[in-house]
């Protein structure tokens, strides 16, 4: 991580650069950072470990970059998230284990925030766990331009239309677990279903010092300077 980020900073714009990957744990040192945006990149992986020690985080921005698929760790330390943007990506489904950990209520983006990108577009039927959420209050839309963008669907399915079974446990693959609680406080329990047993852990924390703003073309995080 480039030295020129100090450990104190809070919010950190690493935006319009290219950067094609994320390593793991790249932004360990930043524990009292609570604003992260990497958006408008061209990252295509991001290590499983890449987010640890940003226990402070609230707001991670990934939008149009060119994920497609993510590991179900990925934001197992982002214990104060509220709000995670997805948006442009080419990811066409979610393990719901993937925000297990993340507490509710969650600010989610999932959609195209433009008619001018032809990707976002979700294999919604795979997606009932994340329609039930919705529908239970977990997670909300996140707004652009005054409107909630709920995810675009592939073929003719319409995601406010979207019909699932009514659960109290939504299973996607091997991944079981119950919702996540409203509240922020900490939470340890088990669900134990066919032998699985997953736990539940979520907080919030926050900090904030001071702000930060850089374009960082290092060899580390960026394929190449703009």
């Amino acid at each position: 991580m480039p030295h020129y980020i100090p450990d104190d900073s809070v919010r950190v714009y690493l935006h319009r650069n290219r950067i094609s990957h994320i390593p793991n744990n790249i932004f360990s040192h930043l524990s009292k950072c609570t604003r992260l945006n990497l958006c408008c990149q061209d990252i295509s992986f991001i290590q499983p470990a890449a987010f640890n020690g940003l226990v402070s985080l609230t707001f991670l921005h990934l939008g149009t970059n060119k994920i497609q698929n993510l590991h179900e760790e990925t934001f197992a330390e982002l214990i104060s998230l509220k709000t995670l943007s997805f948006s442009d990506n080419f990811l066409i489904t979610l393990d719901p284990a993937l925000l297990r950990n993340l507490p509710r209520p969650l600010i989610f983006s999932v959609a195209s925030l433009s008619d001018e990108i032809d990707h976002g577009v979700w294999k919604c039927n795979s997606l009932c766990w994340l329609k039930h959420e919705e529908e239970q209050g977990t997670i909300t839309w996140w707004k652009s331009y005054e409107r909630k963008k709920s995810p675009q669907c592939e073929g003719n399915v319409v995601w406010e239309k979207l019909q699932c079974p009514a659960k109290d446990m939504i299973s996607h693959g091997t991944s079981l677990y119950s919702q996540v609680p409203h509240n922020n406080e900490i939470i340890s329990q088990s669900v134990k279903f066919d032998g699985l047993i997953l736990p539940h852990i979520s907080r919030c924390l926050c900090c904030s010092q001071r702000n930060i703003s850089s374009k960082i073309p290092i060899s580390l995080l960026v394929s190449g300077g703009r």
